[in-house]
């Protein structure tokens, strides 16, 4: 249990890789933010999955491209575990086919929500971690 006493906050950590982050820094004795932005069954079923194994989880719904979401969450981190020792960027969005299409056939909208997810996101969670 390497990481016990730590507190690790994994974004878009309802499913997929992030799902897997989260079980893996659990299983090494960290007690884990589930970070979600939609997807509250499945961060819950996470939380769960954790805490059936004896660790520590809770679920947080933030989108990582709204700054004020992520001033939220990790203050609602240090309220309850009193501050963050890691942080995982997992979050991630592909938008239609943004990696497929022309970039004639793309949406502005598209390109913002990527980019507010995939980049900013990283920049906002870091600036606060």
């Amino acid at each position: 249990m390497r990481l016990r006493g730590r507190t690790a906050v994994v974004t878009g950590s309802s499913r997929g890789v992030g799902a897997a982050v989260a079980r893996a820094y659990a299983s090494e004795g960290a007690r884990v933010v589930v970070n979600y932005r939609a997807s509250a069954g499945e961060a819950e079923k996470v939380v769960d999955s954790i805490e059936k194994r004896g660790g520590r989880a809770i679920a947080i719904q933030a989108d990582v491209s709204s700054p004020s979401d992520v001033q939220m969450m990790f203050g609602r981190v240090k309220r309850k575990f009193g501050g963050l020792d890691i942080l995982v960027n997992c979050a991630g969005v592909a938008d239609g086919n943004i990696w497929k299409a022309s970039v004639n056939d793309l949406k502005l909208e598209s390109w913002r929500r990527v980019f507010g997810v995939d980049v900013f996101g990283t920049f906002h969670a870091g600036s606060h971690g």
